[in-house]
């Protein structure tokens, strides 16, 4: 199924899986709303990002420790204040949270920032949730339990209030190194999902990947079985801060409004783990009333199959499908050849800017090379 975007016939937004009609009944609710959104991004870092081919979200291992708060000042503020300059991969290319902030700025969202758990706070007001940073996954001991546990209840506890004064809910991530993660805790709840996970370099490394969460699984005390039982303790061993926040905020809030999880591979993971978490509680069968929706990026990366990776969770996923070579800047045009690809919700926040905004590919475009200038260029 695709919807049709507000220029031409060409489908700008399409639903990829949707087996129980979720991702349907989600927009069709979104769509028929007075709109009033609140975005919430969830910022957080993990030691996992150091690791050299790993994660694209920053030039280098240090700069990457620091994107979270530079994309959450950027988000909130429209600058950075406790780094220098707008995050960039290892390529030069600008972070994703230029889209977001557009998109934000054309549908008046109310915007808030999670902080998990990072190596450096957002010099900003933010939902204080987590304390400190994962470890890598490698030490099969990413991070406290009773903090995973902790950071999870405090989830729950933002979920039940964040939609009362909203129409839906969007939530959405910023993880260096968080595809790493969201395969290593899917992983370690006993899903195959070797090679289906996307990620920020125009090559991923599989094989990288798969070692790091060898050696932590193999360094772990607890097992599949454990991890069946209680997948907060997969979390402890090889996940991030974000996972746990995420998984309790969407588990409370679906049961009121319509939930966005904006983002690909890392927000399909935590769709399964808060399933599974409401599973493993109940003992029956969980429905997690959300829909994830991320770029054309992800959706046809080479390196990678999020549609099957959708398929085999049994998860709904719907992309949005914009041409970036339209853009007047080549920091944007390089998203069309695999660079960043997502982050910041930025999908989500493209198909939402059409679906319910009903502004026209063009409009949007030309928002986000506008606030490309006024974010990386000087208002130039």
């Amino acid at each position: 199924m695709s919807l049709t975007g507000a220029d031409d016939n060409e489908p700008f937004i399409s639903i990829v899986n949707d087996e129980a009609a979720a991702a349907v009944t989600i927009f069709d609710q979104i769509a028929k709303s007075t709109g009033r959104a609140v975005f919430l991004l969830s910022v957080a870092g993990t030691a996992t990002s150091d690791i050299p081919g790993v994660s694209a979200a920053g030039q280098t291992p240090a700069l990457r420790r620091l994107t979270p708060a530079a994309d959450a000042e950027l988000l909130l503020l429209g600058k950075v204040v406790s780094v220098k300059g707008v995050p960039r991969s290892p390529a030069g290319v600008i972070a994703p949270v230029v889209i977001t902030r557009a998109c934000a700025e054309l549908l008046k969202w109310h915007v808030c920032v999670a902080n998990c758990g990072t190596f450096l706070p957002p010099q900003t007001d933010v939902i204080n949730v987590g304390t400190a940073p994962a470890k890598c996954v490698s030490t099969g001991a990413a991070l406290d339990y009773a903090e995973v546990v902790r950071i999870f209840e405090k989830g729950i506890d933002v979920g039940k209030t964040i939609g009362k004064d909203f129409d839906f809910v969007v939530l959405a991530e910023c993880v260096p190194a968080g595809t790493t993660t969201a395969f290593a805790v899917m992983t370690a709840c006993g899903y195959e999902v070797d090679g289906l996970t996307s990620g920020s370099l125009p090559k991923i490394d599989h094989a990288l990947r798969k070692l790091l969460v060898q050696d932590g699984l193999s360094r772990t005390k607890s097992n599949v079985l454990d991890h069946k039982n209680d997948p907060l303790l997969a979390v402890a061993a090889v996940g991030d801060p974000m996972q746990p926040f995420v998984a309790g905020v969407v588990i409370a809030a679906s049961q009121k409004k319509p939930v966005i999880l904006a983002g690909g591979s890392q927000m399909l993971a935590v769709h399964a783990l808060a399933r599974d978490i409401v599973r493993a509680k109940s003992g029956a069968q969980a429905h997690i009333k959300a829909v994830t929706v991320t770029t054309k990026w992800v959706l046809n990366d080479s390196a990678a199959d999020v549609a099957k990776l959708s398929r085999l969770l049994t998860l709904p996923l719907a992309s949005c499908h914009p041409d970036f070579s339209k853009s007047r800047h080549l920091g944007l045009r390089a998203y069309e050849d695999g660079h960043v690809k997502e982050g910041v919700g930025a999908g989500a926040a493209m198909a939402l800017s059409s679906l319910f905004g009903h502004f026209s590919e063009s409009q949007i475009m030309a928002k986000i090379d506008d606030t490309y200038d006024a974010l990386v260029n000087g208002g130039k």
